[in-house]
């Protein structure tokens, strides 16, 4: 899998807490966690999520840009793993969510 930019912010307690892990190149891709390392590690669920809706709705998946720094595959290998199923958004872009914030 190629390895997309992922961003990662503290949620508010309006938000619900937690972190949220987001994909800047696959439009709607994110996850959240408890902790940085949790949605890091969910939103490669949601990675594969979009793409396969991406692959099914015949649409073109992006290459990663080159702007951004990756994050740490530690914070990824130590995550409890936890997914949800994804859908389309509102703009019929592929949407895949994993851990429980949508």
């Amino acid at each position: 899998m190629p390895e997309y930019t992922i961003r990662l912010r503290p949620l508010t307690d309006e938000e619900g807490g937690g972190w949220l892990a987001e994909v800047p190149d696959l439009p709607g891709c994110m996850s959240d966690g408890e902790t940085p390392e949790e949605a890091a590690h969910n939103v490669q669920d949601a990675i594969q999520e979009w793409m396969a809706a991406a692959r099914e709705m015949g649409r073109e998946i992006p290459s990663p840009s080159t702007e951004g720094d990756k994050v740490d595959p530690r914070l990824i290998a130590g995550a409890q793993h936890a997914a949800s199923p994804g859908g389309t958004d509102t703009a019929g872009e592929p949407r895949a969510l994993g851990g429980h914030l949508f």
